[in-house]
């Protein structure tokens, strides 16, 4: 359903689920659904809202928020207004499947619906399948779908739009997805259509059904053929892939990850705009990028950067249980964060139950309004559980940042030398530009980085803190200026590399950045899904586990299945592009 007008029926949706039986799962009510969360204005103007459900409630509900939690409310409002709608005017009381682009999955689950699907290219996958995916596992399921969306493939049929849709296939299904669905069955050239649409009739391409079959499309089908007896033959642990680490989603983080570069879908106020705190998710991508041969920061005798740790990370929200935080090794919070009561006690728990917590200040603030001055949550008294306190900002100085030792649970940052006074005196490291530390006091945690003084560490000027707590531990990034901002960019990517480094416990692989991989199981029973998305080139890579080591060259665009039984690593099922199409 597109969201504006459909034949169906209640009595008609009924009558259909009685014939699927126990084949139907769930009607999907329309597509984009929260797409109303990362619009920019020229949809609220070109979308006649008489015509348009979306448009129409998000006039009506959404907009005009006056802070942080108003805004939620309002998004969630308007969801539910149009799950409500729909379910008067054609689907009844059934189940739905959401198809939703962006990182706002665990809201949709929130408000009642069944089951999370992504909407496949729209934004980058790595972020969204992480968000997803991270969303159902808050919600106590492994279930998720993914949705390939024929249009956004691109508009030309040449041989990298079909590669495009083979890797769709194969990252969805490596990350987890539990059912993989196509935009279109036959494929029709849809390109051409958008040739033909009108100037002003920005939908064209979808009303306009004068389409006609392309031989060029087999290619598609091929591959949709393909991956099913792949998918067949293949036996993926139904445990979904292993993750060590998370990104937390913080406390009333409006980010949606796509498009317009305001929070909670508010086209109107300066105060929505991104700024540095939304920029902080850009460093999402220090967990798959490959760090430069040059960087004279990285350390260690081998390189394990441009892959997170078992290879796969999930976006978890704050609000989630901590019994689901608890999974994971290592949690590391990102974008805005308004800490309560709750929060932090869960916070505390998670730490004493030997959870490792990354957070900035800037994480630890108390504000649900986005142009106020930062106000710390309980005036900055966090000796429970960071070990120090903060008395407000610092003076913005350009100065660099010395690692003087390393995690209690990692190594890999650049100590250069052992910290001892005034015994040594090199150039500092991480200076980008003006860094506002906070003022610290009271400190009873361990310094892992400060500010230099005079070509030397100063102590008394903490950047990075470690405390611990109970069977885990607390770091703080002690900057007031958020992670996002500029001047922190080498010293936040040094740091969060070797963080991710320091965690390939259960497998090791060292491969160029155009590879994605997966582990899945445990023990003598382990698969690992390597996939090479690169489209024209083949790829070396070595994975490790248990000391038993495997190196491969996996061809463009191929999906290889390596299987461990506790003896040895082995070659299991592959699927190659070059292998489906015709030339």
């Amino acid at each position: 359903m597109d969201g504006s007008t459909s034949s169906l029926t209640p009595d008609l949706t009924k009558q259909l689920v009685a014939a699927g039986g126990s084949y139907f799962l769930a009607f999907s009510p329309m597509t984009e659904f929260g797409s109303l969360i990362y619009w920019d204005l020229d949809y609220f103007e070109a979308l006649d809202p008489e015509v348009h459900c979306k448009t129409r409630y998000a006039k009506k509900y959404l907009l005009g928020a006056s802070d942080l939690i108003d805004a939620r409310s309002r998004y969630r409002l308007t969801c539910k207004k149009l799950l409500e709608d729909r379910a008067k005017t054609h689907l009844g009381d059934t189940p739905y499947i959401i198809i939703d682009a962006s990182l706002f999955q665990n809201h949709l689950l929130d408000i009642g619906v069944a089951f999370p699907c992504l909407e496949m290219i729209c934004g980058n996958p790595d972020l969204m399948l992480a968000g997803i995916r991270g969303a159902a596992r808050a919600h106590g399921s492994d279930f998720w779908m993914s949705y390939i969306p024929e249009c956004y493939l691109g508009k030309s049929n040449d041989q990298l739009r079909a590669k495009r849709f083979f890797n769709s296939y194969m990252a969805s299904y490596l990350s987890g997805a539990g059912i993989i669905l196509r935009e279109s069955g036959s494929f029709l050239d849809r390109g051409r259509q958008y040739e033909k649409a009108e100037v002003g009739s920005i939908f064209a391409g979808y009303d306009d059904f004068d389409t006609y079959y392309n031989k060029d499309y087999e290619n598609y089908q091929n591959v949709s053929r393909a991956f099913h007896k792949f998918a067949q033959k293949d036996e993926r642990p139904d445990s979904g892939p292993r993750t060590s680490l998370a990104i937390v989603k913080g406390e009333l983080d409006g980010y949606a990850g796509m498009w317009d570069r305001r929070v909670w879908g508010q086209i109107h106020g300066d105060q929505w705009e991104h700024s540095d705190i939304e920029r902080e998710w850009n460093l999402f991508w220090e967990f798959y990028n490959r760090r430069e041969w040059s960087d004279a920061y990285h350390e260690g005798d081998e390189d394990f950067s441009g892959h997170p740790p078992c290879g796969q990370i999930d976006i978890i929200p704050a609000e989630a249980p901590v019994e689901n935080w608890s999974r994971y090794k290592t949690l590391v919070f990102l974008g805005w964060n308004t800490v309560t009561d709750d929060l932090y006690e869960k916070m505390k728990q998670y730490v004493t139950n030997g959870g490792k917590l990354i957070l900035s200040l800037s994480h630890m603030r108390n504000n649900i309004k986005r142009d106020e001055e930062m106000s710390l949550f309980r005036d900055g008294d966090f000796r429970d559980l960071f070990g120090l306190c903060v008395s407000g900002p610092s003076e913005a100085t350009v100065q660099g940042v010395r690692f003087i030792e390393n995690l209690s649970w990692c190594s890999g940052l650049p100590v250069w030398t052992t910290y001892k006074k005034d015994l040594y005196a090199t150039d500092p490291v991480c200076i980008d530009g003006p860094i506002q530390l906070a003022k610290c006091h009271s400190i009873t945690s361990n310094v892992i980085a400060c500010a230099t003084k005079k070509f030397s560490p100063d102590p008394e000027r903490p950047v990075i803190v470690e405390n611990k707590l109970g069977d885990g531990s607390a770091v703080l990034i002690c900057t007031w200026s958020t992670p996002g901002q500029m001047s922190l960019g080498s010293m936040m990517r040094t740091f969060l590399q070797a963080v991710s480094a320091g965690q390939n416990e259960d497998v090791k692989f060292s491969g160029g950045d155009r590879f994605r991989y997966a582990l899945y199981g445990k023990g003598d029973d382990r698969k690992i899904y390597i996939l090479n998305t690169d489209y024209d080139n083949a790829q070396q890579c070595k994975v490790t586990i248990e000391d038993e080591s495997i190196e491969l060259i996996v061809g463009p665009c191929t999906m290889q299945v390596l299987s461990f039984d506790g003896s040895g690593l082995s070659q299991d099922c592959s699927l190659s592009f070059s292998d489906i199409v015709t030339s």
